[in-house]
């Protein structure tokens, strides 16, 4: 009868530690992708804040498909990527 609550603190202990290091690990990621509506200068200037009115931009993605050749880069990993799963799978 003693060892429940021993195992319920220990347990509560080990979820406690499993989400705060879920939430570190998350955070970056989160950050890039608000990052990632914004403009440049509101980047350098605001870097944790949220995408406001006067700071959201669609900039970054318009320039990625126009200009960097997205498409293609995708097909050709595509491409890798389901050739390499035949042969594992074969």
């Amino acid at each position: 009868m003693t060892q429940a609550p021993v195992f319920r603190m220990r347990r509560a202990a080990v979820h406690t530690l499993l989400i705060g290091y879920t939430l570190i690990a998350i955070a970056p990621v989160l950050l890039i992708i608000m990052n990632s509506f914004k403009e440049r200068k509101a980047i350098f200037n605001h870097p944790l804040a949220p995408p406001g009115a006067g700071s959201f931009s669609l900039i970054g993605y318009e320039t990625v498909l126009k200009q960097g050749d997205f498409l293609g880069y995708f097909q050709n990993s595509l491409i890798v990527t389901v050739g390499s799963l035949f042969f594992i799978l074969l």
